[in-house]
């Protein structure tokens, strides 16, 4: 591979470990089930006085087809999960003012949303509520943890029009 001349190279990949805040199934006009998951990704670390500092990054992620039905059956808010995907930012306009969202899609062969914390064997899909439980009740370890993982800031998912 060259990366001088006339050789291009690129690669569009995201990956990140975090909680669930939100799950929402939704379908393209073609009838494919989409599903849009917010992570709360956290990070902690000690600053130069030795002070620990905790930090949480909302992510936007987007599952389509078989990988969104996955997501249905088996994920619930606060769970950890692994994604991998590729990011994308959208534009629209609303009222005249521009907007943009980056997202991570799973929509590839390679790519991909892993549940970390598996359920119990007792606790089969069928036997669940809908993906709108909370695992993570009671675990305070993290900023998104004390929160209550509500659904990350700006607004709803659906404020995107697309």
């Amino acid at each position: 591979m060259k990366y001088g001349g006339k050789s291009k190279v690129s690669l569009n990949r995201y990956e990140c470990i975090g909680r669930i805040g939100s799950l929402k199934m939704t379908y393209l006009q073609s009838g494919t089930p989409v599903m849009e998951i917010s992570v709360a990704v956290d990070e902690s670390y000690k600053d130069r006085e030795g002070n620990k500092v905790e930090k949480c990054e909302w992510v936007r992620v987007k599952a389509f087809d078989k990988q969104a039905e996955f997501c249905e059956k088996w994920l619930r808010k606060g769970t950890r999960i692994y994604v991998a995907g590729k990011l994308a930012t959208r534009t629209w306009e609303k009222d005249g003012q521009k907007h943009y969202q980056t997202e991570v899609l799973v929509n590839s062969p390679g790519m991909g949303v892993t549940p970390i914390d598996w359920p119990d064997k007792d606790d089969q899909p069928q036997d669940r509520q809908p993906a709108r439980g909370n695992q993570g009740a009671g675990r305070q370890g993290f900023p998104s943890e004390a929160s209550g993982m509500d659904a990350m800031p700006g607004g709803e998912m659906s404020d995107v029009p697309f």
